[in-house]
């Protein structure tokens, strides 16, 4: 029989929620954040009758309890912060974290929205033992800081059954998590309510006597579905898991406790899931190039903006730097409830080669100073400009993507104005003449004729001109030489 090993996280959309906690006036750090959790009472509703599915230990001290209905609990508390359970939120919580423990502990499934079962077995050849292997995830699951129960069994069954009631024991001696689970209340095992009742009425009221009975009795009176959970409890039968299969784009959601009505308090809650999204891209080896960041508004349309990376990046404190400067040009609406952050545009890693005397080493890429320029003034603001193959100066470049490399690459560029007017003025000045002329006529193949003559001139005033004698038109500026 295989080992196993369920953790069941009983408040997680709380831990979630306090996590990603950023009232206006504890913004400072995490200390800070403890520090308000330690004030607000919190607890999660769910249900037609609004009973109470988890909570904070501030509202426990107050005398709130799991189940308790929400008039109660707000007549013990009256400062109550409540919430309504969200599933798609613990879901995604648990996901974050089976994602991250997968890199650990090759087999896991998800379980119920609330609980992960981990087969701990094969992995025992590469951690050595039991105690080596869950320390380490110990150590990784304090990253999240969400509250848990862990327990082992012969079965995941097994080890649901005792997480869930609470008991953490972690053994593989057979015969004390049998002693565990036999001692258990036949309420844990979470029975359909009619055979619960029925076996309450023959006087079962462990699981020790559950175990007792005869199967071939309990197969005559009750149907086979007991008999079978009683098998896979014990481990003699298998139970049907969906394993765990992490996704190949990041992409996460963050409500928040509070409503932000102002873009600064939302660092905080924004690190959380750009810390996520350095996990994943690091784990995966991969550089994100584009994110989408979605914040959910009250009663108004969700703001959703793209933020860039034009060399990639997976590090959350540069990812953080630019999102900032790109949220410093938005506009609220309506007070902020929730965050979305997804990946766009990722990569494998590459490490580029680097000269280790080189003079640029420190120095500002081209690619992380076109990612600024775009967080700050928007992707349509910056461009780039490219040569065309055409004598005709106003088609002779184009707007292009910023450092983008065109195809065209002549071997000697003719003396051209940095500044070429929009559209060509008239002289009405004296100048010199001082270089030309320089022959253009072209165009005759797509209707766009051209016939001029350029020449370099030096008006009065000392500006230096490019001009140009049309055939029947007179004379004109075209540009004008830095």
């Amino acid at each position: 029989m295989a080992l196993w090993l369920y953790l069941h996280f009983p408040a997680l959309q709380l831990d979630t929620l306090l996590t990603g906690l950023t009232a206006p006036d504890k913004l400072a750090d995490t200390a800070s954040a403890k520090a308000c959790h330690a004030e607000q009472a919190v607890v999660i509703v769910a249900g037609q009758k609004n009973r109470i599915v988890q909570c904070n230990q501030v509202a426990k001290t107050q005398g709130v309890e799991l189940d308790m209905g929400l008039g109660a609990a707000a007549a013990l508390c009256p400062q109550l912060q409540v919430v309504a359970y969200d599933e798609t939120l613990t879901l995604h919580k648990l996901q974050e974290i089976a994602q991250w423990l997968y890199q650990f502990s090759a087999d896991l499934s998800l379980c119920e929205g609330t609980g992960i079962a981990l087969r701990v077995t094969p992995m025992l050849n590469l951690y050595g033992n039991l105690q080596h292997y869950w320390q380490v995830l110990r150590e990784q699951l304090a990253l999240f800081g969400v509250s848990y129960t862990a327990a082992t069994g012969y079965s995941p069954l097994a080890a649901q059954v005792l997480a869930r009631n609470g008991i953490t024991v972690l053994s593989d001696d057979a015969k004390q998590l049998q002693a565990q689970l036999a001692a258990q209340p036949l309420h844990s095992l979470a029975l359909p309510v009619l055979q619960q009742e029925q076996l309450m009425r023959l006087g079962v009221q462990t699981v020790a006597q559950l175990f007792a009975l005869p199967r071939a009795e309990l197969a005559r009176r009750f149907d086979l579905s007991l008999v079978q959970r009683i098998a896979q409890l014990l481990g003699e039968a298998p139970v049907k898991l969906e394993f765990y299969q992490p996704p190949e784009q990041f992409n996460s959601h963050l409500a928040l406790l509070f409503e932000l009505e102002n873009l600064a308090w939302l660092e905080r809650p924004l690190s959380l899931l750009l810390e996520q999204q350095a996990r994943f891209l690091r784990l995966r080896n991969l550089l994100a190039y584009e994110i989408e960041i979605t914040l959910t508004l009250r009663d108004s349309d969700a703001i959703t903006f793209m933020v860039g990376a034009a060399e990639g990046e997976y590090r959350s404190a540069a990812w953080l730097r630019l999102c900032s400067l790109r949220l410093s040009q938005l506009r609220l609406s309506a007070p902020i409830q929730a965050v979305s952050l997804k990946v766009l545009q990722s990569r494998t890693h590459h490490n580029a080669e680097q000269d280790l005397f080189s003079n640029a080493v420190g120095a500002l890429s081209e690619q992380a100073l076109l990612s600024i320029l775009e967080a700050k003034l928007g992707r349509g603001a910056v461009q780039g400009v490219s040569i065309q193959p055409d004598p005709r100066p106003e088609l002779a470049s184009q707007w292009c993507r910023p450092l983008q490399r065109g195809n065209y690459h002549p071997t000697a560029l003719p003396l051209r104005p940095a500044w070429l007017l929009a559209t060509p003025e008239r002289l009405q000045e004296s100048v010199a003449i001082l270089h030309g002329p320089e022959r253009i006529y072209t165009g005759w193949w797509d209707g766009a004729e051209l016939a001029r003559d350029y020449f370099i001139a030096r008006a009065a005033d000392g500006r230096w001109l490019w001009l140009f004698k049309a055939r029947d038109s007179g004379w004109f500026i075209h540009g004008i030489f830095s």
